[in-house]
């Protein structure tokens, strides 16, 4: 089906990443998996890897959402609409998706805001950095814009939360919530050392670390941009997310900090 996509990365310690959209997610990433581990949550349109935006302070109640809507559920279809997916090499692509609202204004399902994205596994000398290159577009001013860029939902049991800090080069434990970010960054572990965490080369506003097992049997990061006021324009985003074992992951990040990006 159209939206049905799989990249593959160079060999990684002798097992490539590979990254999966999906048609009944409206192109959003539903997989990633190296090593035989799946690092994404795909139970229902509200999870996967994806992207998000909310305005004026509303939250849910203007919540354009990339995979869907909640009325979606776990159905194989998605509200959102997928305008393109083109894969541009064998481990790059490109889609826009029209996002559907996460809840339903009055009889109206799509927002008119538009998401579009570009997915790289692998930078030079980093075949475990995937590059994502997000854009919100508005056609309404706001007061507020609230981005998502992405919303990385995990299955649970990535559920050891932690911060490397790359200034001393130390890992330590993460508390959940809202993460002021200066030069810390957010992971998240599994059993045998599977671990990823988000890195932003320009700062972000916030990182947002939540546990949420216990009403959504997964876990979730966000990198979180904020705008206010919030003109009718493109908003755009370079977020890398880097995987494999804890020691990989951050050194990974420092290897993005040493050249600059």
């Amino acid at each position: 089906m159209i939206g049905d996509m799989q990249i593959v990365g160079s060999p990684f310690q002798g097992s490539p990443i590979r990254l999966m959209t999906y048609a009944w997610l409206a192109g959003a990433i539903g997989s990633i998996i190296w090593k035989g581990r799946e690092f994404v949550n795909r139970l229902d349109h509200g999870r996967e890897m994806q992207i998000a935006a909310s305005f004026d302070n509303f939250g849910e109640d203007d919540n354009p959402t990339e995979a869907g809507s909640r009325e979606d559920g776990a159905r194989p279809a998605s509200s959102s609409r997928l305008i393109k997916i083109v894969k541009l090499a064998p481990n790059s692509l490109r889609t826009s998706t029209q996002a559907a609202y996460w809840r339903r204004r009055g009889a109206i399902k799509l927002s008119d805001t538009i998401f579009f994205k570009n997915v790289t596994i692998g930078l030079t000398g980093l075949p475990n950095v995937i590059l994502l290159l997000t854009t919100v577009r508005t056609v309404h001013d706001r007061k507020v814009l609230v981005t998502e860029v992405p919303a990385f939902y995990a299955p649970a049991a990535f559920s050891t939360m932690r911060l490397y800090d790359s200034r001393t080069r130390r890992v330590s434990p993460a508390p959940e919530g809202f993460i002021p970010t200066d030069k810390v960054y957010p992971l998240l572990s599994a059993a045998g050392g599977y671990t990823f965490g988000i890195y932003a080369s320009s700062v972000p506003d916030l990182y947002d670390v939540r546990d949420l097992r216990t009403e959504g049997n997964c876990m979730k990061i966000n990198r979180i941009g904020y705008h206010a006021p919030a003109p009718a324009k493109d908003y755009n985003y370079r977020t890398y997310i880097c995987l494999g074992l804890l020691a990989d992951v951050t050194s990974a990040m420092d290897a993005l900090i040493a050249r600059g990006l």
